[in-house]
This record gives C-alpha cells, structure tokens and sequence, in this order.
C-alpha cells in the first residue's frame, strides 16, 4: 500500500469517528468532548446537549471561557427546566455525570460554581 492510500484511508477513519461523535452530520469535534461520563455518547432525543458540551469544551481549549461558561449555565438552565424528561431518557446517574462535566467545565473556565443538581426521583419532579 502507497503512502497516499495508508493516509487516505486514515483520513477516512479519522473523519468516521468524527462524524460518529453525535447526531449532527456536519460535527467535527472529537468523540472524547462530547462524553459526560467514561461511557460513549448517548444518541437519542437530548443528545444535542453533548454537542453543546463538546462545543463548550472546544472554547475552553480556544481561549474563549466566557463563550465556555456561557454555554454551561444554558446547558445546566436546560437540564434544570427538563430534568424530568431527561431523567426518564438518560437515568438519574448519566444525568448526574453530565451536570458534573458541566461544573468541571465552568469551574475550569474561570466560572463560579453550579448549584447542586438534585437527580433524585423527589428532585426530579415537575
């Protein structure tokens, strides 16, 4: 095999994986941004919200914190306002793993930190 085509071909993979990474065709970012946990990313009705966070991630690494934390506080409004629906698509616990990336994300972003998330069945109500 040419060099060209060993390089083509890990092009090839390289972009797979990317495209992989969450539902929007067009996403570039990598797989590792976009999970909350060590587990791969859920694909389902909420799964933008690991898009969101992969893109805020990428503006902590491109020296926009704000940009960062400004996302975060959305994502953590979002799950706050939908923690029910979520909690029913994602379990208590996955949920739970994306508020703690989103805390890490703002603290690390020079942000103050999150109120606490309460998952819990009674925290989930409403």
């Amino acid at each position: 095999m040419s060099n060209v085509s060993r390089i083509f071909t890990l092009l090839i993979a390289l972009w797979g994986a990317a495209a992989l990474a969450c539902d929007l065709d067009d996403c570039s970012l990598p797989e590792a941004l976009h999970r909350e946990g060590t587990e791969a990313t859920p694909q389902d009705a909420w799964s933008w919200m690991n898009h969101d966070l992969a893109v805020a991630r990428d503006a902590v690494k491109s020296g926009e914190p704000a940009r960062a934390i400004a996302l975060a506080r959305d994502l953590d409004s979002i799950l706050r306002t939908n923690l029910k629906p979520i909690v029913t698509v994602r379990g208590a616990a996955r949920v739970q793993e994306l508020h703690n990336a989103l805390q890490v994300l703002t603290q690390s972003a020079g942000g103050w930190p999150l109120a606490e998330l309460d998952v819990t069945p009674e925290g989930a109500k409403g």
